[in-house]
């Protein structure tokens, strides 16, 4: 929420949202290749970088969105 209301996504938070999406989801994969990785499944660290790693990807997905609308927009014409 804090994503769409404070950052550059705020402009146009609908169109904002499946690009939001997709940056969280990316934390997520991150997520799920580092905790098998360094052996944290049973560690108070994995919980931790759960809520971290998505977090992250999506706040840098919020603050570069006007870079990668007009991306996507070009490409969808």
């Amino acid at each position: 929420m804090l994503a769409l209301t404070l950052t550059p996504a705020s402009k146009r938070p609908w169109r904002s949202l499946p690009f939001l999406v997709f940056g969280t989801l990316v934390g997520y994969m991150v997520w799920l290749f580092v905790v098998p990785r360094f052996s944290m499944e049973n560690d108070l660290r994995s919980p931790l970088i759960l809520f971290l790693f998505p977090t992250l990807t999506g706040l840098a997905t919020a603050f570069n969105i006007d870079r990668l609308m007009p991306r996507t927009a070009r490409e969808m014409t």
